[in-house]
């Protein structure tokens, strides 16, 4: 049975994912049938952040960007999330919640892993939120065009991105929802 506080927090956090648009959601499904990472993907795509909520200060709420202390705050909500929901989702979407901030080339967090080292639901889950996230209005900076952010997940392909997932969202995704090419 679920606690008035898990209500609460669950509220709060179904809030926040109105920050997260309707594609999202479209991607996450297309993303687990197209590299087989089943519902569970699915689920996590739409809680990977879940962690924020339970960052002291909530510092993603400030209308500015982040302090490097407040940014070394945030990067403790992957595993917060992770331990969260830990009873609440399989492997596959543990990963997507844990490792959707390492990098390709091994500079992102929490653990450094690079490439292939980093399970595929962190890998598909980055580009996801990275593209979401950038066709997003923030406080700080404006929403980017589709052809802004499409440009910026190619730059990005090989350092931050897996190329093959980047080259999957370039192919399949479209700002309207999912389609194919």
């Amino acid at each position: 049975m679920i606690t008035l506080k898990e209500l609460e927090e669950h509220a709060i956090w179904l809030v926040g994912l109105l920050g997260h648009t309707p594609n999202l959601r479209r991607w996450s499904v297309q993303a687990a049938q197209d590299f087989g990472l089943g519902l569970d993907f699915e689920l996590a795509a739409l809680y990977h952040d879940y962690g924020r909520l339970f960052v002291p200060g909530r510092p993603y709420l400030l209308p500015r960007p982040l302090t490097q202390e407040e940014q070394e705050a945030m990067k403790t909500h992957v595993v917060i999330g992770y331990r969260k929901l830990k009873k609440r989702l399989g492997k596959v979407g543990l990963d997507a919640v844990l490792y959707h901030h390492e990098r390709w080339d091994g500079q992102g967090y929490l653990y450094g892993l690079s490439g292939q080292e980093i399970p595929l639901a962190g890998r598909v889950c980055a580009v996801l939120d990275a593209l979401d996230a950038m066709l997003a209005e923030r406080p700080y900076r404006p929403a980017r065009s589709w052809v802004e952010a499409l440009g910026e997940l190619e730059a990005g392909s090989g350092s931050q991105f897996d190329p093959a997932v980047v080259q999957w969202a370039l192919e399949s995704l479209r700002p309207e929802g999912v389609c194919r090419g």
